[in-house]
């Protein structure tokens, strides 16, 4: 107990780092804590394929004329997904040392050579440089992840060492990729960082299948009564709730403002109350709540009114305060209808001279499952709709298509309870 792993899940699209930190390790009841996460970063074993196949296609153009197709581009594909598989996988191992590395050329007579295209016996050649100046880059860039991983935790928990980094994944299980990462990190190797100096370095038994048996491990627990294993996730990204705010001259100078008809007070539109930031640690459990109030005219208390939930990528330091700005999207809206006794009349008494309205109090919450679900609760519990959940990872889909279209009773009236 109190082992802390950094986990490097290097697949075939993406990179995923977790900082986790063991906080219970008795059988059956073992508990992780994230101290630091850095999820969906475009580093993998296509993008070798891909630069493989770039490379290719650029020596079959010089030899055109020669070749029996005009279609290079499929042809690169055909020779990436034969062969060059084979090599890319056991590259770094005994068996791959040898200095030329052929990939025969569909359709095309042998015995053919072609040096300016680097062609041999109809096989164009790859070297073992080639092959290994594709590894490098994409493991570069791993490294350069690990490393800023390890400057975080030493910044947010100067207290911690790591104790181990587990690689698994796709692109984890490369000889290559396990040499070049136990050269840097291993014990003793000195890769720079203050906290990794005895950092030990620990394969998964089967890197490809490894998330699927830790899922199956958690959940498994989970059923027989065990603690979840991760009480809590750290957020990738930041959550919010489409709102308004009382105008500030100063805050709220070129936000959109209107004059609210109940109060005659003036406020700014389309404001964003970030419940939840990038790096926030949520419990599974509890999840996150924030109190948020709502006018509804009278008579209109049993309408549907929706809420909007936003997100953003920005560190947490460069948050947009509006939907105005740039880097803030809208991910999902939730419908709700609360009950009269969770609203107060407002303006009611004979002496108001302004209208009559109902003041609706209310809690937006977030909650974690197989991914993330928003919800609007009342006094009596959840008053809203389900949405589709949001993915585990967390990313904002590029298409969402929401209508908000502009009225108090979509939601864009709500403003946050201090």
């Amino acid at each position: 107990m109190g082992d802390v792993f950094l986990v490097c899940d290097a697949g075939g699209g993406t990179t995923d780092l977790n900082v986790l930190k063991v906080t219970s390790a008795s059988r059956g009841k073992t508990e992780l804590e994230p101290l630091h996460c850095n999820e969906g970063e475009a580093i993998g074993s296509t993008l070798i394929d891909h630069k493989a196949e770039r490379l290719i296609l650029d020596r079959l153009r010089r030899v055109e004329a020669e070749l029996p197709t005009t279609d290079l581009e499929s042809l690169a594909r055909r020779m990436i997904q034969d062969r060059f598989m084979s090599y890319k996988c056991s590259f770094g191992s005994g068996i791959m040392n040898v200095p030329k590395l052929p990939l025969p050329i569909p359709d095309l007579a042998a015995g053919q050579d072609f040096p300016i295209a680097g062609i041999e016996n109809s096989s164009v050649i790859l070297t073992r440089q080639d092959l290994q100046a594709l590894f490098d880059e994409q493991i570069q860039r791993i490294c350069d992840l690990l490393d800023d991983q390890l400057r975080a935790v030493q910044s947010s928990h100067p207290e911690e060492s790591v104790s181990y980094l587990v690689l698994s994944g796709g692109l984890g299980s490369s000889p290559y990729l396990q040499k070049r990462i136990r050269e840097r990190y291993g014990r003793g190797a000195g890769s720079g960082s203050a906290n990794a100096r005895n950092m030990t370095i620990l394969l998964a038994s089967d890197p490809q299948l490894a998330v699927v048996h830790g899922l199956l491990i958690a959940r498994t627990q989970s059923l027989k009564g065990g603690p979840e294993v991760l009480s809590a996730r750290r957020c990738p990204i930041s959550y919010g709730v489409l709102c308004r705010e009382l105008y500030d001259e100063v805050k709220h100078q070129g936000e959109d403002v209107e004059q609210d008809p109940y109060t005659k007070k003036r406020f700014a539109e389309k404001q964003v109350s970030w419940f939840v930031k990038r790096g926030d640690k949520v419990d599974v459990k509890q999840g996150i709540n924030q109190r948020f109030r709502n006018k509804i005219a009278l008579g209109r208390e049993r309408e549907a009114w929706r809420t909007a939930i936003v997100s953003s990528s920005l560190p947490t330091n460069q948050l947009p305060q509006s939907l105005r700005h740039e880097g803030v999207k809208q991910v999902c809206t939730i419908e709700t209808v609360l009950d009269t006794h969770d609203m107060k009349r407002k303006n009611s008494k004979w002496y108001h001279l302004r209208r009559e309205y109902n003041e609706a109090e209310f809690d937006v919450k977030l909650l974690i499952g197989t991914g993330l679900q928003f919800e609007v609760w009342g006094q009596d519990g959840k008053k809203s709709k389900s949405h589709d959940e949001i993915e585990v990872e967390w990313e904002v889909p590029d298409d969402a298509d929401i209508d908000l279209t502009r009225g108090r009773h979509d939601g864009l009236g709500i403003y946050r309870v201090s």
